[in-house]
């Protein structure tokens, strides 16, 4: 895993199922875009570049994982790593309303 400095995306938690959300990564900005499945019970994420350029197509989010770790040689792709934490000891997958700043798990990115 990268290891510079980390910071949370900031993502709902007010039960909003689909969105997107543009943010900077070591300094290139993307689009996340973030999709509830309500029959998996599962978030999924689509990385793009500023341009919209697809770089990681609809990903379950589950904790602890490296996001991008297989993906280096798209290119745009951003140096660091994405990555689901969970605070405390519950390891299950986020809930519709608990991936965010303030909830039990936050999307980290962590910067090159």
């Amino acid at each position: 895993m990268a290891t510079g400095d980390s910071f949370t995306i900031p993502t709902l938690t007010d039960g909003t199922t689909y969105y997107s959300l543009r943010t900077t990564l070591d300094g290139l900005d993307y689009q996340l875009d973030l999709d509830w499945s309500p029959r998996e019970d599962r978030w999924y994420l689509t990385l793009r570049d500023s341009q919209g350029e697809l770089l990681m197509g609809a990903t379950k989010l589950v904790q602890n994982i490296p996001l991008l770790r297989y993906r280096r040689h798209i290119a745009g792709t951003p140096a660091g790593e994405l990555v689901v934490s969970t605070l405390g000891t519950d390891d299950s997958p986020p809930t519709r309303l608990e991936l965010g700043p303030d909830g039990r798990c936050q999307l980290c990115y962590f910067e090159a």
